[in-house]
């Protein structure tokens, strides 16, 4: 009968321990996913914070020519002959862009052809007249007539809205009875400034 008693205690054991190890099994590690957030009981719990968010655009700028060469041909006295080059530019500045020409005149090394009278001549130096205008689409400034001087502006928009502009500028030139004959030429250069 003690036998029967510590048998059934030592059955009662297992069985308990058997039990317990069942419940832990079941009950495993609790883990928290990443992100997830527990809830404080008190509900006067606030809290917040900052995020810093950066990021840059870039600076663009960007001129091209449909040309490389303007042939006036020969030059008639009192006829004027004009030739065109067109320049697409583009920028995103925040002032938008200026475009500038420079020129040294319709020369040679010994004469020139140099406008000192818009649309005229000059008797006195037989200099007829060499000349530039500008036109653009609506996306900026253009120049109108002036003389082929050093430098001048040929182009200005004033903001990024209206950078992107297909500018013409037309070269006019013409002889007079007392131009010289020979050869004459000029080599211009723009320069495209995107106003940052």
């Amino acid at each position: 009968m003690k036998n029967m008693k510590k048998i059934i205690a030592w059955t009662s054991a297992f069985a308990l321990l058997a039990m317990s190890t069942a419940f832990a099994a079941q009950i495993g590690t609790i883990s928290w996913g990443t992100g997830t957030t527990v809830q404080p009981t008190d509900t006067t719990f606030s809290g917040s914070t900052q995020v810093d968010v950066s990021a840059t655009v870039a600076p663009t700028l960007s001129m091209g020519l449909d040309t490389n060469g303007i042939a006036l041909g020969t030059l008639a006295p009192g006829v004027t002959s004009s030739g065109s080059v067109v320049l697409t530019t583009a920028t995103n500045a925040e002032g938008g862009i200026t475009v500038d020409m420079a020129a040294q005149g319709l020369a040679s090394s010994t004469k020139s052809i140099w406008a000192l009278v818009k649309w005229g001549t000059d008797a006195a130096t037989g200099s007829g007249t060499y000349q530039v205008e500008s036109s653009t689409d609506a996306s900026g400034t253009p120049y109108a007539l002036d003389d082929v001087a050093a430098s001048q502006t040929v182009l200005t928009t004033d903001n990024v809205a209206k950078s992107n502009a297909v500018t013409t500028v037309k070269l006019s030139a013409t002889a007079d009875n007392l131009t010289e004959a020979g050869s004459y030429g000029d080599t211009l250069t723009f320069t495209v400034t995107g106003n940052f």
